[in-house]
C-alpha cells in the first residue's frame, strides 16, 4: 500500500515546511471501502480478502494506527538526527501529532512524542512552567487510557504538585488535577485513598458556585465524574444541590438551547438516578437530548451518550421497543466516533443483553453479553476489572437460561476481582453478592449465606450501614430465608432494609416500601 522511501522523502519536505497537518488530514480521511487499486480488476479480490479476514472497519483502524505509529517514530528521528532547533514551532508540531496518535489509540507513539516534548520544555522553560504541567497531565492520560494505571498515578501526582505551585489550590485546573488523581486511585482499587480527593472537589465546587457567573458551573462536570462511583449518599445529596444551582446559573446566562445547558441537565439527571429518583431524572435527560439534537451534529458523541442514558431508563420502565431503538442509535454514533471494539461499544452490548433478558429472549441476551465480554477481553485482557464485571453480568443471564456453566463463570469473576484488588474490595463485594443470588436460586443456601455475609461486611465498611447497596443486600438475604421457610428471619431482614430506605431515601421510600411489602406477601403466599 505504501512505499516507505517515497513517503519518507515526501515527509521530509512536508515537515520541513511544517505542513504535517496535510498528512494528518490525509490519514484521518482514509476510507478503505472507497479506495482504489493500481490495477482496477484487483479491487474486488482485495476487498473480498479483507472482508473475509478482519473486516473493512478493523482493517481501516489497523492501517490508521500503524501509519500514526510510524509517523511518530519518523518525526522523532527527523527531530533527533537532523538537529532541528528546539522551538515553540517544533513543540507545537510534536504535540499535535501526539494528540492525533492518542485519538487513534497509537499509545506508544503518543507517549514517545509527549515525553520528548516534556524533556525539551523542561530545558526551555524550567520544571515549574505551565507547559510542563500540561504535558505531564497529557502523559498521565495516555498511560491511563492504555491501562498503565501505576504510571498514570505517578504522573497525576506530579501534575497536582505542579498545579498547586503554579495556580494555587482554588483554581479550576487544580480541581481537574485532584479529580484525575482520585479517579486513578479508584481504578487501582484504592477507594480509601480516592475519597479525600473527592471531598476536596466538593469543597472546590462550593467555592466555584459561590460566584454567580457563566464560568462558575464549568467545574461541576468534574464533580459529576468524581461522584459517579456512588461513594455515599451524603456526598450525592451535596452534589445534587450543586448541580441544581449550576443548572439555574446556566439557564440564566446561556441561551435556551445552549449545549452547556444540556450538560448541566444531564449532570443533574445522573445524580438523581444515583439517588433512585428516576421520575425526576427522565425529563432532564430527555430535554438534554432534545437540545443536543437541535444544535449539534447528529453523530456528535454527546448525542450518543444522551441516547444511551435514556435507553437505560426506558429499559427499566419496560419500554423495550424505544429503549432498543435508542441503544442502537447510540451504538451507531459510538462506531462513528471510536474504533471498532471500543469500551462504549461493549457497554451498549451489555445493556442490550440486559434488555433482551427482560424480554425473555435468552439466547440473544447471552449472545450480546458474550460480545461485550469479547470486547473487554480484547481491550484489557482477562485479568482486568472490566472483564470481570462483564463476566459478573453474564452470571445472571446464564442462570436465567439455566446454562450449566453459570457457577464457574461466577467463581471466575470473583477470582479476578480478588486477585486484582484484594479480598476486601468493593468489586469483590458486588461479585460476591451476585454470585450469592445465583447459589441461593440454585438451592445452595449455605454457600450463599457465606457470600452474602462477606459482601455485607465490605459494603458496610465502604458505604456505611445506611446505604442503598446495603439495603439491597438485606432484601436478597430475606428472600434466601423465605426460600428456606424461615419467615421470622426473612421479615427481620426486610425490616432492616426498609429502615435503611426510610432514613436515606425519603422521597422514594413510599414506592420502595410498597415493593417490599409485595415481595413479602408474594413470598409468604408461595
Amino acid at each position: 500500500v505504501i512505499t516507505p522511501p517515497y513517503i519518507s522523502r515526501l515527509l521530509v519536505a512536508s515537515l520541513t515546511r511544517c505542513e504535517y497537518q496535510h498528512f494528518l488530514t490525509a490519514v484521518s480521511a482514509i476510507d478503505v471501502a472507497n479506495s482504489e487499486t493500481a490495477v482496477a480488476s484487483d479491487k474486488q479480490m482485495i476487498m473480498q480478502a479483507i472482508t473475509e479476514s478482519v473486516g473493512l472497519k478493523k482493517f481501516e483502524q489497523v492501517v490508521v494506527r500503524t501509519l500514526m505509529h510510524w509517523l511518530s517514530e519518523f518525526v522523532l528521528n527527523v527531530v533527533t538526527y537532523h538537529s532541528w532547533k528546539d522551538s515553540e514551532e517544533t513543540l507545537a508540531m510534536l504535540s499535535q501529532i501526539a494528540m492525533a496518535c492518542h485519538k487513534e489509540s497509537a499509545f506508544d507513539g503518543a507517549l514517545h512524542l509527549l515525553e520528548r516534548c516534556l524533556h525539551v520544555s523542561e530545558q526551555m522553560f524550567g520544571k515549574d512552567h505551565h507547559r510542563v504541567f500540561e504535558l505531564t497531565s497529557s502523559i498521565a492520560l495516555v498511560n491511563r487510557d492504555q491501562g498503565k494505571l501505576e504510571d498514570a498515578k505517578a504522573q497525576f501526582e506530579r501534575a497536582l504538585t505542579l498545579c498547586s505551585r503554579l495556580y494555587g489550590g482554588w483554581h479550576p485546573l487544580y480541581a481537574t488535577a485532584v479529580t484525575n488523581l482520585g479517579l486513578v486511585c479508584r481504578d487501582l482499587g484504592n477507594f480509601e485513598r480516592s475519597r479525600p480527593y473527592y471531598e476536596r472537589v466538593v469543597v472546590l465546587t462550593d467555592q466555584y458556585l459561590s460566584v454567580d457567573t457563566a464560568a462558575a458551573p464549568d467545574p461541576i462536570a468534574i464533580l459529576a465524574q468524581a461522584l459517579n462511583d456512588d461513594l455515599g449518599l451524603e456526598m450525592l445529596r451535596t452534589a445534587r444541590v450543586h448541580f441544581e444551582k449550576a443548572l439555574t446559573i446556566r439557564k440564566r446566562v446561556c441561551s435556551v438551547n445552549d449545549p452547556e445547558v444540556a450538560t448541566a441537565l444531564s449532570n443533574l439527571a445522573e445524580i438523581l438516578v444515583d439517588l433512585e429518583n428516576v421520575t425526576a431524572a427522565k425529563p432532564l435527560f430527555t430535554r438534554a437530548l432534545t437540545i443536543r439534537e437541535s444544535v449539534l451534529d447528529q453523530n456528535d458523541l454527546a448525542i450518543g451518550d444522551s441516547l444511551h442514558k435514556l435507553a437505560n431508563l426506558l429499559r427499566d420502565e419496560r419500554n423495550f421497543i424505544l429503549a432498543e431503538q435508542y441503544y442502537r442509535r447510540a451504538f451507531d454514533i459510538y462506531r462513528k466516533n471510536f474504533p471498532e471494539g471500543d469500551a462504549r461499544e461493549a457497554e451498549v452490548w451489555s445493556d442490550l443483553a440486559c434488555l433482551k433478558s427482560y424480554q425473555g429472549e435468552d439466547a440473544e441476551s447471552i449472545e450480546y453479553a458474550r460480545k461485550a465480554l469479547d470486547v473487554f477481553q480484547a481491550l484489557y485482557g482477562r485479568d482486568h476489572q472490566s472483564y470481570a464485571s462483564s463476566l459478573n453480568s453474564l452470571v445472571g443471564l446464564l442462570l436465567t437460561s439455566q446454562w450449566k456453566d453459570s457457577v464457574s463463570v461466577g467463581q471466575q469473576a470473583i477470582e479476578i476481582f480478588d486477585s486484582a484488588h484484594g479480598r476486601n474490595h468493593t468489586y469483590v463485594a458486588v461479585a460476591a453478592h451476585d454470585f450469592a443470588n445465583l447459589l441461593r436460586d440454585q438451592g445452595n443456601h449455605a454457600d450463599a449465606f457465606i457470600l452474602y455475609q462477606h459482601a455485607l461486611e465490605i459494603k458496610e465498611r465502604v458505604f456505611g450501614s445506611h446505604h442503598v447497596e446495603v439495603a439491597r443486600l438485606w432484601i436478597d438475604r430475606a428472600v434466601m430465608w423465605f426460600n428456606q421457610g424461615d419467615h421470622e428471619e426473612a421479615c427481620s431482614c426486610f425490616e432492616t432494609a426498609m429502615s435503611i430506605h426510610s432514613q436515606i431515601l425519603n422521597e422514594c421510600f413510599a414506592s420502595n416500601r410498597s415493593s417490599l411489602i409485595a415481595v413479602v406477601e408474594n413470598a409468604s403466599t408461595n
